[in-house]
């Protein structure tokens, strides 16, 4: 609902993540992918992400999709 391709574009300008954090958002939660991106604050200084950090280097997954699968997704442990 609501979702365009300009979504990992808006991504990129809204909280200053990388075009492949923001393409992975968008294919995996679609206009979710906001929200996924509200829910985390910036863990270090350095970051010019608002929406957290990596979690591992060289990977688009970021650490705020770990608080928004537990809060939404009813996930409970790492296999979830």
């Amino acid at each position: 609902v609501g979702y365009n391709r300009n979504v990992p574009i808006q991504l990129v300008q809204e909280f200053g993540i990388t075009q492949e954090s923001a393409e992975h958002l968008a294919r995996s939660y679609g206009m979710h992918a906001f929200e996924v991106c509200r829910l985390a604050s910036s863990t270090s200084k350095t970051s010019p992400s608002k929406c957290g950090n990596l979690l591992i280097d060289g990977y688009p997954y970021l650490e705020c999709e770990i608080e928004y699968a537990c809060k939404h997704e009813m996930a409970f442990t790492v296999a979830d």
